[in-house]
């Protein structure tokens, strides 16, 4: 009916997310700890696609939304695959007498199962919602060091396996917002998230405050947001040794209906392990121009 409604997805070939490059890559690039007295010189992986069938490679789930009592929701299910994929193996190869090492990596995609459920409303003017997500990895996702390349002479392989993911523990991911229009035309968006995409684990997950405030100027032809960017904290017993922060301010002018051009600039600063902590010393210049047609 008009309030409620059940939804069902099939697809039958995986498609991984397109991963970034340049810096942002290597900012997702898992730190790699070597043993004592050897230097990485160069690093290369390899991507291995889930098996080429319909059990391997299809994706399907359900979602059942409604509306009641002033209140949008909605419950869902979903068989997929993680897209984006986990450091399973790495082979390290010799290249010189001196300790330097390549390392051959190979990425893995896993299954898992996700449960979410989602709200959204809105009180005294205040918009408000809610979104949840817990993954249920379908099996442990293990990583193994190959060093049996630096050691020629041994009568057996030498490994180290390193748990990455356990599957036999559930872990939950949550965003929750709000945001107001103000009498004047200015906007504020206020958002707490537990666990950004590339996070996985319990363990592993961090939190992240969004804060974005702007104000519309010539009947909303020009758009200033002086407050924008992200808080992050991996650690809240130590916040000075582990946090990010992104600044984003921009400036949008919206020059027709259909085109608009936009001067903006990224700042990040941080300490530790974390994504926007590895983009130090990468502030950015944006200038972006759309034309729709």
């Amino acid at each position: 009916n008009n309030n409620f409604s059940l939804q069902g997805v099939f697809v039958p070939l995986f498609q991984p997310s397109n991963m970034p490059t340049g810096v942002f890559s290597e900012a997702l690039t898992p730190d790699i700890r070597l043993p004592g007295g050897m230097v990485l010189r160069s690093y290369s992986d390899t991507i291995q696609m889930p098996d080429f069938s319909i059990s391997g490679n299809s994706v399907s789930g359900l979602r059942f939304k409604g509306f009641a009592g002033g209140i949008d929701f909605s419950i869902s299910y979903l068989w997929g695959i993680d897209g984006l994929p986990f450091n399973t193996r790495n082979t390290f190869l010799p290249v010189d007498t001196l300790g330097g090492i390549a390392i051959d990596a190979q990425l893995s995609f896993a299954r898992t199962h996700i449960v979410g459920a989602d709200m959204a409303t809105s009180l005294g003017g205040f918009g408000f919602w809610a979104e949840a997500a817990l993954f249920v990895p379908e099996k442990d996702i293990i990583m193994t060091n190959d060093f049996s390349a630096l050691y020629p002479r041994s009568p057996v392989p030498i490994t180290e396996d390193s748990l990455l993911l356990d599957g036999s523990r559930p872990y939950l991911k949550f965003i929750t917002g709000t945001d107001y229009f103000f009498p004047d035309g200015s906007y504020l968006n206020l958002q707490f998230m537990h666990g950004f995409i590339h996070e996985k684990g319990n363990k592993n997950l961090n939190d992240y405050i969004f804060l974005q405030y702007e104000k519309t100027f010539f009947y909303d032809k020009l758009k200033v947001a002086p407050i924008g960017g992200a808080f992050i904290v991996t650690d809240w017993k130590d916040i000075k040794n582990n946090y990010a922060f992104a600044y984003l301010p921009e400036i949008t002018y919206i020059a027709t209906p259909n085109s608009e051009i936009k001067l903006a600039t990224a700042i990040f600063k941080g300490e530790g392990d974390n994504l926007f902590a590895k983009l130090n010393n990468y502030d950015m210049f944006i200038l972006k121009l759309r034309y729709s047609f």
